[in-house]
């Protein structure tokens, strides 16, 4: 497979472990073809009334993007109009435009810049034990997160940004530091 996340034996044999980018085409297909719209209302039906039960009146929801579908934004922000629950929704994708239509303020929440440790692909500074020259993975170009976080705050938006990695939480901040900066 050309899909970046799908890791291989010495063989250069897939061996069913997925992650980042293979992971989430995965996860998106799976739902396509076992998870409809009124099971996705369903669920949020569910957990608001379990949330309101428990006294939670505020819930983050982070929707779209490589591991969810867009259409759950639409399920998360009409199910808020109809119910006593403030939603405040993460757009989970770089599309800023898109958000802004959905009537967004925020992107992000577990918007990768890096992979994780368990998979060996957080972006560190040293290698990993036993690995020469494996260092993780960084998703993006430091030119790319600029203009993301830079357009992202000329519209107002409020971003968040997952880091594992060293090497990741550095280019966050030099995002955020570029972006304040013009």
């Amino acid at each position: 497979s050309t899909l970046n996340g799908v890791e291989k034996d010495e063989k250069g044999m897939p061996t069913g472990y997925l992650f980042g980018e293979a992971s989430g085409f995965a996860r998106k297909k799976i739902q396509k073809l076992f998870i409809n719209y009124k099971m996705k209302e369903q669920a949020m039906k569910m957990t608001v009334e379990e949330a309101l039960r428990n006294g939670v009146t505020t819930m983050n929801a982070m929707e779209g993007g490589a591991f969810f579908d867009d259409e759950d934004i639409d399920i998360v922000q009409r199910y808020e109009k109809k119910n006593k629950i403030d939603l405040s929704i993460y757009a989970q994708n770089t599309d800023i435009e898109k958000a802004v239509e959905f009537g967004l303020e925020k992107i992000g929440g577990n918007f990768y810049l890096d992979g994780t440790i368990s998979s060996k692909t957080a972006a560190l500074y040293e290698p990993y034990e036993n690995e020469l020259g494996n260092y993780g993975i960084l998703y993006f170009t430091q030119e790319e997160l600029n203009r993301f976080v830079l357009d992202a705050q000329k519209k107002n938006m409020q971003i968040a940004l997952s880091c594992i990695g060293e090497r990741a939480l550095d280019q966050a901040l030099e995002a955020y530091e570029n972006a304040i900066k013009i």
